[in-house]
């Protein structure tokens, strides 16, 4: 099993040691300038969507850079490509079948030999419901030879969202296809359940150790840890939210993915 953490900022790039596991640059909220500085100094990259964009393989926008990022794409020799799976309304396009298929095959034509991986999202914002739903996700993936990325926070949003367990929103997933689990916490936010991004809970480690069993073709975990609050400078660590410094941040990260590890070690995996 192979491992990812989420880029806090750069300030941690002095604490991280390289070949303890992938940093994931997450191409929704950075850009290619940070990105291209933390190549220069050796990390191994796990890259996720296209900087800048939505990283949703249903946004037209989503290859306007797509050019200048696949030089980087194959700089890192990427063992997949992930991309969300949301259509938001701001997209403006009745069908979306049009852009995903477009979207595709531009990038398999550049790409023939990489897989491409889509992510179940949560119900959040205008994204639409329609597009949470497991069943449509695993419908899309099979009919475009898609592999899968399950993400357990939007899964657990999900379900909240639609009035049932998490176990049976995942059930309707081909977990064959999943690659990749995205982990992290949920919260509370205006009364509603999100991603949090933040430390786990026992409860949702519990839901991922289940989930790891059901998913035998899993190849890697990654910690989704995006603490800071950047308009306010405040971070979430232990439950407490406040102004904490990289390496207090960096430390929670490390002790979450530690715990990750010794689950993926307990089942052999």
């Amino acid at each position: 099993m192979e491992f990812s953490v989420n880029h806090i900022d750069d300030e941690v790039t002095k604490l991280s040691q390289k070949d303890t596991a992938f940093i994931k640059y997450p191409g929704s909220i950075c850009d290619i300038d940070t990105l291209k500085n933390l190549l220069k100094l050796d990390f191994k990259i796990l890259l996720h969507g296209i900087a800048p964009s939505s990283g949703s393989l249903l946004d037209p926008t989503l290859l306007i850079n797509f050019e200048e990022f696949s030089k980087i794409i194959k700089q890192t020799n990427q063992r997949w490509l992930s991309f969300h799976f949301d259509y938001r309304t701001s997209y403006n396009q009745p069908d979306y079948i049009p852009t995903l298929e477009s979207n595709l095959k531009i990038i398999r034509n550049k790409f023939p030999n990489t897989e491409i991986i889509i992510e179940n999202l949560p119900p959040l914002g205008d994204i639409e419901l329609w597009s949470t739903d497991s069943k449509l996700v695993n419908t899309i993936a099979n009919k475009y030879n898609l592999k899968l990325l399950l993400d357990t926070a939007h899964a657990i949003v999900a379900a909240d969202r639609f009035g049932i367990s998490y176990e049976e929103y995942i059930s309707n997933l081909d977990l064959d296809k999943v690659v990749e689990i995205h982990f992290s916490g949920t919260a509370y936010k205006n009364g509603i359940l999100t991603d949090s991004h933040t430390a786990g809970s026992d409860k949702e480690f519990e839901l991922l150790e289940y989930t790891i069993k059901k998913c035998p073709n899993l190849r890697m975990v990654t910690f989704e840890y995006i603490p800071k609050i950047k308009h306010t400078n405040l971070a979430t660590v232990g439950g407490v939210t406040g102004e904490f410094t990289t390496e207090q941040l960096y430390a929670e990260q490390q002790e979450q993915l530690d715990k990750i590890k010794a689950i993926c070690k307990k089942l052999n995996r």
